[in-house]
C-alpha cells in the first residue's frame, strides 16, 4: 500500500527530531507528500486555585507561536536537505472554538484559525 500524505505533528519536544526523521524518511520511501503541522493556542485557560486576575498572556502566547513557527521550519529544513516534498502549517485556536473548519482535518474543533503555509516540491 503507497502512501500519497503523511502528517506529522511538531513541537518543541525533544521527540520531535527523531519523529520528523522517521516522517521524513516514510515520506521519502513511499514518495509521499509531508505536513508538518504545529499548534498554537490563541488563549490559555486559567489554572484551577490561581488568582491571575486579568493578567495580559500575549507575551506567553507570542512565545509558544514564535517556539511552534521555529520547529516547523527546522522540519521544513530537514525535509529540504532530504528532498521530502513539505508543507508546513501552524495551526492557531481557542479552547472554546466549537466550529470545525480545520483544513487538516475536517473533523477538528478548530476555529477561528490561522494557516501559515509554505510548500516545498521536489
Amino acid at each position: 500500500m503507497a502512501l500519497n500524505d503523511i502528517i506529522v505533528y511538531v513541537d518543541v519536544a525533544e521527540t520531535t527530531k527523531p519523529r520528523i526523521e522517521f516522517a521524513a524518511a516514510l515520506a521519502k520511501d513511499h514518495g509521499a507528500h509531508l505536513i508538518g503541522v504545529g499548534f498554537a493556542p490563541t488563549a490559555l485557560l486559567p489554572l484551577y486555585g490561581v488568582d491571575a486576575g486579568f493578567a495580559d498572556m500575549s507575551e506567553v502566547l507570542q512565545s509558544v507561536k514564535s517556539q511552534g513557527e521555529t520547529a516547523l521550519h527546522a522540519c521544513e529544513s530537514h525535509c529540504e536537505a532530504q528532498g521530502v516534498s513539505i508543507e508546513i502549517r501552524l495551526m492557531q485556536a481557542s479552547a472554546t472554538s466549537s466550529r470545525a473548519t480545520s483544513p487538516v482535518a475536517p473533523a477538528m474543533s478548530i476555529s477561528p484559525f490561522s494557516v501559515s503555509r509554505a510548500t516545498v516540491t521536489r
